[in-house]
């Protein structure tokens, strides 16, 4: 398989930033693009109209979350690169219905990832190098800045504060570590509600394996539990609203342990909402 050089893939082409970069792309680029759209409450083709007939436009009606669908599009475009901006968005409708926003950023990056790493894989080397992911954010993941005068650059700590950003940030994190595993945490409580929302993840095109977590007794109970599951690998671990990747967990782990003149502390910044029994956020 060989990469076409004037392809591109949009996810998320129909909103409001992806259907301003297709119609920049079709205007100042030789390039084809395939603007793939699950036409959400977000998306609308009337943003798309001048293009809608544009030779190098070519618009499909799709879930990201369809690994299924994406990889035969991806068999038949062989783009040179995707641009993903296709995600759930608007902090109001995160707090009312933040399923969808796991469904959409989280699930449905890690499900388009896979399908570009497999199609990566079936590259030549030569193409390999110059096929590119770029994956789009929002400064939401970056929190709130406490000082007028201060400004978030690309180094700033994720410090979410709502279920679209936190959710973002999430997929920030897929995208960096380049997951393969994810790892759900949670109550026995809450537990039967994320295996029948998401399954093993098969229907995604992922892998989801669980662990319980008897009491909320924190993110040091959470780097424990998934010790054995992160091993060596760049993996992701989720434990309620905060989210873990990297390599050499039980190294770190160990070197904290034999550290007797000093102390290792292994921190993420939470935000805690309540509610009232009508669902109304109040603080």
């Amino acid at each position: 398989m060989h990469l076409n050089p004037n392809t591109l893939f949009v996810t998320g082409g129909a909103g409001f930033i992806g259907s301003a970069l297709i119609r920049l792309l079709l205007q100042e680029r030789d390039v084809a693009v395939i603007n793939i759209d699950k036409l959400t409450y977000a998306g609308s083709l009337t943003s798309l109209q001048t293009v809608a007939a544009h030779p190098r436009h070519i618009f499909v009606r799709q879930d990201i979350g369809n690994c299924a669908a994406i990889d035969a599009l991806l068999r038949q475009y062989r783009p040179r690169a995707i641009v993903h901006l296709a995600a759930e968005s608007h902090v109001d409708r995160s707090i009312d219905r933040p399923a969808a926003f796991i469904d959409t950023n989280i699930i449905g990056t890690y499900t388009l990832l896979e399908a570009a790493r497999d199609y990566w894989s079936r590259l030549p080397e030569s193409e390999q190098n110059r096929f590119r992911f770029h994956h789009v954010s929002t400064d939401e993941v970056f929190g709130s800045l406490h000082d007028a005068d201060s400004r978030f650059n690309e180094n700033s700590p994720h410090a979410p504060n709502n279920p679209y950003s936190a959710s973002k940030a999430a997929s920030n994190h897929l995208v960096r570590a380049g997951i393969r595993d994810v790892l759900p945490i949670a109550t026995p409580q809450k537990m039967l509600r994320f295996q029948n929302l998401l399954g093993d993840g098969s229907s995604f095109g992922i892998s989801l394996n669980y662990a319980v977590q008897a009491q909320p007794q924190g993110i040091a109970q959470a780097f424990l539990i998934g010790e054995s599951f992160i091993g060596s690998d760049s993996v992701c671990l989720i434990l309620g609203d905060n989210l873990f990747h990297g390599k050499g967990l039980n190294e770190q782990l160990n070197q904290a342990v034999n550290q007797s003149h000093s102390a290792t502390i292994f921190a993420h910044q939470v935000l805690t909402l309540k509610f009232s029994i009508y669902n109304k956020l109040l603080t």
